[in-house]
């Protein structure tokens, strides 16, 4: 989760409210907020409380008093004033330091939250669930070493990180699903079950492969882990077992046996049919296949394309300005036009190689 900072900002500038007389939309570093009409001014000193604090009943109490909109259960929300987004609530200055005297020994980006007493809303927390007989699996099944990685703050709280004239790489994320997998040590249960745990292993002659440690898989927000070969005999026994994505990926590319102990990969899970990409019918038994691969290699192709597309549109804009950094910007962008000539080659050759036949090689990196 991103971090979570109640500052003390200047009003960058001063909109007008496209549908109301008496309100103005105030721009505080990079967030709009839609205050009233004449209440606040370019260069003016306000207490921000971003998406998602959660107020104490007093200050609530104190900055609406006299307002007609309140918060929901204390939480700053994103929400429409009269057709126009307010994100975040920015307060003036002047009117908290009559109560919160303290204030005054503060200066501008300094973080207020533990004086104020505000704190970060988090989601109620969904127990990860197991494939074990698709049931979800209680938190005492859940492994806390198998850790999320996100904590990304979002870039319009850093609205002077990158200056005007400064070249920069624009990257396209992938839409796909989250996943990750590994081996993460192990957590100790009661003695009981640590003892059927041995007795399954004695009777199903399973060994772990790396002692100490645990494979897991999921999302960000799942946790899986994996059948032992007892309950697997007995699910095929029953039923035909319809596995998550998850699961399939795992096994689709082996990552039980190519991963190490204490080793956990993050990645993204696209295509056949994930985030209403178009479903393909996978063949050999659920595993990767040329077809697979070939999809890929189209998809890889038409991002490519695209990109040099607009390389070339970049180029014929550098051309027709003037200025001291012309040259610099041609001579980059050639660079990445000829780069990207060279990966579109490969992958139109790749293309053909698979549709001839000459390579099934599943090729799934991305430079």
């Amino acid at each position: 989760m991103s971090e979570l900072n109640v500052t003390v900002e200047k009003v960058v500038e001063i909109l007008e409210h496209p549908n109301a007389d008496r309100l103005e939309i105030a721009v505080i570093r990079g967030w709009n907020c839609v205050v009233a009409k004449d209440s606040l001014k370019k260069d003016d000193l306000v207490i921000y409380f971003p998406i998602d604090s959660i107020l104490p009943s007093e200050l609530e109490a104190f900055i609406f008093q006299d307002s007609k909109i309140k918060l929901d259960k204390s939480r700053v929300k994103t929400i429409k004033i009269r057709g126009a987004i307010s994100q975040g609530l920015a307060v003036p200055y002047e009117k908290l330091i009559t109560t919160f005297h303290k204030l005054r020994q503060y200066g501008v980006g300094d973080d207020i939250k533990s004086y104020l007493g505000v704190t970060k809303y988090e989601p109620p927390e969904k127990s990860p669930f197991t494939s074990k007989m698709g049931k979800q699996a209680s938190k005492k099944q859940i492994n806390p070493n198998f850790r999320k990685y996100t904590n990304i703050n979002h870039w319009k709280n850093y609205p002077n990180a990158i200056d005007e004239d400064e070249i920069i790489v624009v990257t396209e994320k992938i839409h796909g699903t989250n996943f990750r997998a590994g081996y993460v040590p192990s957590i100790k249960s009661e003695w009981y079950k640590e003892l059927w745990k041995k007795i399954k292993r004695i009777f199903t002659r399973e060994k772990d492969k790396y002692p100490g440690y645990q494979y897991v898989f999921g999302s960000h927000n799942v946790q899986l882990q994996e059948k032992n070969s007892f309950n697997k005999k007995i699910s095929q026994m029953n039923f035909e077992r319809k596995k998550n994505v998850y699961e399939e990926i795992s096994e689709r590319y082996n990552l039980k046996e190519l991963l190490h102990g204490g080793v956990v990969i993050y990645g993204e899970i696209y295509g056949d049919g994930i985030q209403n990409w178009k479903v393909v019918k996978m063949k050999d038994g659920g595993k990767a296949t040329r077809w697979d691969n070939l999809c890929y290699q189209m998809l890889e192709l038409k991002e490519r394309m695209c990109f040099y597309n607009k390389l070339t549109k970049f180029k014929e804009r550098i051309c027709m300005n003037r200025g001291d950094k012309k040259e610099r910007c041609l001579k980059y962008v050639d660079k990445e036009i000829k780069k990207t000539e060279l990966l579109i080659a490969k992958i139109k050759q790749k293309i053909t190689d698979i549709k001839s036949g000459k390579s099934e090689r599943i090729s799934f990196e991305r430079k």
